[in-house]
């Protein structure tokens, strides 16, 4: 009976186990590409500035633009630039993970500053871009406005009846499914919001069925056409659930796999560090803006210099990384509060997070110095679902200076002596 119990208990385990890896990998799974137009502070060409994130497949003139400044939209981030669209001239696009089955759904915030009659300028295509183009998105002048409308393939669109206005950032979600019984079903999608969208997928503004369906879905593309509007497009996403491109707030896990151990210190040492912690972000880019923490030990605060918060791409320290604060006075045991904090945004991913001390030169030693573990309280962001803890960091104890005795010279009879000590 006992056997029988324990192999139940084993077959229990590695099923738990299974559905756990599945379900974490289902969820990374869920956000395909995520594009900010985060190139920089020079303002350019989105091909040119993108370091071949996105190619041309039509046209050579009026090529679509890179600017500098983002699109701001209910808690959506604002980081980056924006492409610029406006008459006939370049296409562009950008590939992500084929999709052949299921839904596929695009996001992107739009500002609309003047509009033609009627053209598209978003749209699905296949992984390597051709003229099949899928989920065509609209634009077309109505009153002081526009509606917004879709195609699935080459026929004309459907357009919903609410005027939208110039000038106002909307965010736009297109979603392509692949129903895959026949060559002629699948169905296209759009919806619009001016507001922060439901949770729950609500009914379009417009769909359409007619046209031959896409085999795989593998690209988006930025268009623009005869009747082009002069607009602004940000912060696309591309996802195969509602949520992985709706949801503006970042998840933000904390966790400390490599935290600093117990060690010895030098007074001088400089980038010291006293706790190290990793941030797994998922769902979009999150701004981070703040950090406390708490130091104890038996350092006075003439040991240090300064402490400081660092971040880095990856999970060494190093001269180039970013410093976010630097806090050169009240150093005494006890809270710190980072002070003018630099914002980092960091991208779906793992951002590293490194507390630093310089220490100095006439540290006491034998002093201790440690921080505290770190709760999400500790840290602040612009957005964020936080989750997780970074322990505490090792005690860190100076060193103590070491005497050398470099020269020794007796006198004559060798009662009076000369020791130089350093």
């Amino acid at each position: 009976m006992q056997k029988k119990l324990h192999k139940l208990r084993n077959i229990w385990v590695a099923m738990f186990t299974v559905l756990a890896i599945f379900g974490c990998w289902s969820a990374q799974a869920q956000v395909l590409l995520t594009e900010e137009f985060n190139y920089g502070g020079t303002a350019g060409t989105v091909v040119a500035i993108s370091g071949g994130n996105w190619t041309a497949h039509s046209g050579t003139t009026n090529l679509i633009t890179y600017g500098t400044t983002s699109l701001t939209f209910p808690t959506f981030p604002s980081n980056g630039g924006n492409a610029g669209i406006s008459a006939t001239g370049e296409d562009i696009n950008r590939t992500f993970t084929a999709q052949s089955t299921g839904l596929v759904y695009a996001s992107f915030l739009l500002n609309v500053s003047t509009v033609g009659t009627a053209d598209y300028l978003f749209n699905f295509g296949p992984a390597i871009m051709t003229t099949t183009f899928a989920a065509r998105t609209f634009i077309r002048s109505s009153g002081a406005g526009f509606n917004i409308g879709i195609a699935k393939t080459g026929s004309s669109p459907n357009y919903g009846a609410t005027v939208y206005n110039l000038g106002t950032p909307y965010l736009v979600v297109v979603k392509y499914e692949n129903v895959a019984a026949l060559t002629t079903d699948d169905i296209s999608s759009v919806y619009i919001f001016n507001a922060v969208p439901p949770t729950v997928e609500p009914v379009p503004t417009a769909t359409h069925f007619a046209g031959t369906d896409l085999v795989t879905v593998g690209s988006i593309a930025i268009r623009q056409g005869t009747n082009s509007p002069v607009a602004t497009i940000d912060y696309i996403r591309v996802g195969t659930t509602w949520a992985s491109v709706t949801d503006g707030t970042p998840d933000v896990a904390i966790s400390s796999p490599a935290q600093t151990t117990a060690g010895n210190i030098s007074p001088s040492a400089t980038n010291q560090i006293l706790s190290a912690f990793q941030l797994g972000i998922t769902t979009t880019t999150a701004n981070l803006t703040g950090l406390t923490v708490t130091t104890a030990g038996t350092y006075a605060a003439a040991d240090l210099t300064n402490l400081k918060v660092r971040y880095s791409t990856d999970n060494i320290l190093d001269g180039g990384d970013a410093t976010l604060s630097t806090k050169t006075t009240g150093l005494d045991a006890g809270l710190q509060v980072f002070p003018s904090f630099t914002l980092q945004n960091i991208p779906i991913g793992t951002g590293y997070i490194f507390v630093t001390a310089d220490m100095a030169s006439g540290a006491t030693g034998a002093n201790t110095i440690s921080v505290a573990a770190i709760a999400p309280t500790n840290i602040t962001f612009t957005l964020g679902n936080k989750s997780g803890a970074a322990t505490a960091g090792g005690l860190q104890t100076i060193a103590t200076p070491t005497t050398n005795i470099t020269s020794f010279t007796p006198t004559s009879g060798g009662v009076d002596q000369t020791v130089t000590i350093t």
